[in-house]
């Protein structure tokens, strides 16, 4: 048996937090895993899902390294506890993690329609965020569920063949970070940030960029960073580099 099935048949099966501080941490955790995790979260940081390989894997070394689970402990035994408890996937090796999240259904399938005047009509009432088309198949988009829901069911009292469907998850986490990534570039810090850089070298740098600066030179986080609710992880201790690549292969 390897020194690997060891490990994890030890952490999930025979470890026992033991001492009343070890035992208050393994909630802790826990709680602060399922936050991690949530799709509420995940949808504002950019960090852990550009960190993600297309099957929502993470590695779990990057956990370890986020500040709100070094400030409850630095035992990855205790840490490997505690993703059991919280519901979350791993792998065999538990090297990495990932969530089990469901994405909102926001977009339509609508199939065997020519008229698009037709069909605007009745999509008028709605608050769709894009349209496109091939041949006689209809892709439209919405903000959320309950609007997407809402227009299929009027769409098939119309006779229409209509299809709810989910984004890929991978696909919706990357468009929400980055648009995530737009609005506080947009913040008065950044562009502070971005004159500052701009006097020293000459350029402006990108939003991206500025991340990679404090990752690569691991550079205390900004007192204003660390107010951004979802953005604490953007930087620390461990370089985004150094572990982006470790679960392409899982």
């Amino acid at each position: 048996m390897s020194n690997t099935r060891i490990l994890r048949e030890f952490d999930l099966n025979t470890f026992t937090p033991k001492g009343s501080s070890v035992k208050s941490k393994l909630p802790l955790l826990v709680d602060e895993l399922k936050r991690i995790f949530s799709l509420e979260n995940l949808e504002k940081d950019p960090s852990l899902v550009f960190s993600m390989n297309p099957d929502l894997w993470i590695p779990l070394d990057l956990i370890a390294h986020l500040e709100p689970i070094i400030s409850i402990t630095k035992d990855k035994r205790l840490l490997r506890a505690a993703l059991k408890e919280a519901n979350l996937e791993y792998d065999a090796e538990m090297e990495c993690v990932r969530a089990r999240v469901e994405i909102p259904r926001t977009t339509l399938i609508i199939r065997d329609v020519d008229c698009h005047e037709g069909l605007m009509m009745i999509l008028g009432e709605f608050d769709y965020k894009n349209i496109d088309h091939e041949g006689k198949t209809w892709l439209i988009s919405f903000g959320n569920e309950e609007e997407t829901i809402k227009a299929a069911l009027t769409l098939r009292e119309k006779g229409l063949k209509t299809a709810v469907q989910s984004t890929n998850t991978y696909v919706h986490l990357l468009t929400k970070a980055n648009n995530f990534i737009n609005e506080i570039a947009d913040l008065p810090y950044f562009k502070l940030l971005n004159q500052t850089v701009n006097a020293f070298s000459g350029r402006t740098y990108t939003f991206n960029e500025v991340l990679e600066i404090f990752s690569n030179h691991k550079l205390a986080m900004p007192p204003t960073m660390k107010l951004l609710s979802g953005m604490y992880s953007v930087i620390r201790e461990t370089p985004i580099q150094q572990l982006k690549q470790k679960c392409n292969n899982s």
